[in-house]
């Protein structure tokens, strides 16, 4: 894949493959994870572009629906946007959340504090971290809108139906529509935006 010029993204979906379907070997091939870090370190530097705030509150609000399955997409469209911004979070944690995973002041056992945490089960950064991370989530608009959108679900109901593959087309709809292709902006420009919007803002802890 190196030797194609694949790009390093396809050499780690290649051994995430591979310790899917043996799951008989236990641990982390290491090595097989050293290459991969040696080859990062040979690859462009090529960051996301970060979605404005106001290109983001016009994803969020600028969107009406003639039936129920469309209303229902475009709102969970709109909140994980919102979350994915502010939240810090990547197109597929998002699309992998489900209402058992996240906790928020309105909960009955989380109710004594200002803030979410949403539960990111993520088999990427295995290698570096665990596979479950813990984000923030302090934004009180988007805290509202997701206590909202997790009340009445199922526990283990994805909030984003259709996954990843909805949550991009949604996504491309939406910048087409709003006629901004020629930025080139995609859904993991969401966290970018709000790195950076933060970091402008002195609001973001680097530490964490």
């Amino acid at each position: 894949l190196y030797d194609e010029k694949k790009g390093v993204s396809a050499g780690r979906h290649a051994i995430l493959s591979v310790m899917h379907l043996h799951r008989h070997i236990t641990g982390s091939p290491a090595k097989t994870w050293d290459s991969i870090r040696s080859w990062e370190a040979t690859a462009p530097v090529s960051p996301r572009c970060p979605i404005p705030p106001l290109v983001l509150q016009a994803v969020v609000e600028g969107f009406t629906a003639s039936t129920l399955s469309m209303a229902r997409d475009w709102i969970s469209f709109a909140v994980g946007c919102l979350v994915s911004f502010e939240g810090l979070l990547g197109p597929g944690e998002w699309c992998a959340l489900s209402p058992h995973l996240v906790a928020t002041p309105e909960d009955r056992h989380h109710g004594l504090v200002s803030t979410g945490l949403l539960t990111i089960q993520n088999e990427k950064q295995v290698a570096l971290f665990f596979n479950i991370q813990i984000a923030v989530l302090e934004d009180p608009v988007a805290l509202r809108w997701l206590a909202w959108l997790a009340r009445d679900m199922p526990p283990h109901a994805r909030f984003s139906p259709g996954g990843t593959a909805k949550f991009r087309e949604l996504f491309r709809q939406a910048s087409r529509a709003l006629d901004l292709d020629a930025f080139h902006f995609t859904p993991g420009c969401l966290r970018a935006g709000g790195a950076t919007h933060k970091f402008a803002n002195g609001l973001l802890d680097l530490g964490r």
